[in-house]
């Protein structure tokens, strides 16, 4: 029973933050495909290069979103780790619908 805390502490120190960072990634790599289809408005290559890049930004986004609620899932069913010390990214509220 003495690996929880330690599962716990790997979730908020390793797991979390490692996340929050590639979701920023994804977030940034999609950002950059509308870039680069906005440049090459006229070059059929550069569209399909900027639309690509929007593609796997949002196949990123999704993953980790997907490896949050992996997270929190995994952090519920530790016993002990829902007395509020775990730090999990929050889901993002896209509706406005929040508590």
């Amino acid at each position: 029973m003495g690996d929880i805390p330690y599962l716990a502490s790997i979730l908020e120190t390793i797991v979390s933050p490692a996340i929050s960072l590639l979701l920023v990634v994804a977030i940034l790599y999609f950002f950059w495909g509308i870039v680069k289809f906005i440049q090459n408005a006229e070059s059929d290559t550069g569209r399909k290069e900027g639309q690509r890049h929007m593609l796997w930004g949002i196949v990123g986004i999704a993953i980790m979103i997907s490896a949050i609620g992996i997270v929190r899932l995994v952090a519920n069913s530790i016993p002990g780790a829902d007395d509020g010390k775990l730090k999990i990214p929050a889901p993002i509220d896209i509706l406005g619908g929040g508590n």
